[in-house]
């Protein structure tokens, strides 16, 4: 697999995609299925993932966690541990914070 991103996925000898957090960071920041959906919501004080349209940014919790790590099994062959997966999560997650009431104040047109 050649993605084109930037910063190409850590392999083992054999090309195979390790297990990495710095690679399992480039499929959040790059992949199209996963590109904008994690953020840390300021006003509760939790990391929050934007699952699918019936689920939006719900609260990260351990299932989320397995889901990921079965995604990356099922699609790409990678078994990458629910710890790397946590730590990737909080990196994404911190890398993007939100306050829902601040960013609607700061849209407001004010006289």
């Amino acid at each position: 697999m050649d993605t084109g991103w930037p910063i190409p996925l850590q392999r083992d000898r054999f090309g195979n995609i390790k297990p990495l957090l710095i690679n399992v960071l480039q499929f959040f920041e790059y992949h199209d299925r996963w590109a904008a959906r994690f953020h840390f919501n300021q006003l509760i004080n939790k990391e929050e993932i934007f699952w699918d349209r019936d689920n939006p940014w719900s609260p990260v919790a351990d299932v989320h966690i397995d889901k990921l790590c079965a995604w990356f099994e099922e699609n790409y062959h990678i078994s990458v541990t629910p710890e790397v997966m946590r730590r990737a999560v909080r990196i994404k997650t911190f890398e993007n914070p939100s306050h829902i009431i601040m960013e609607t104040l700061n849209a407001l047109t004010w006289d």
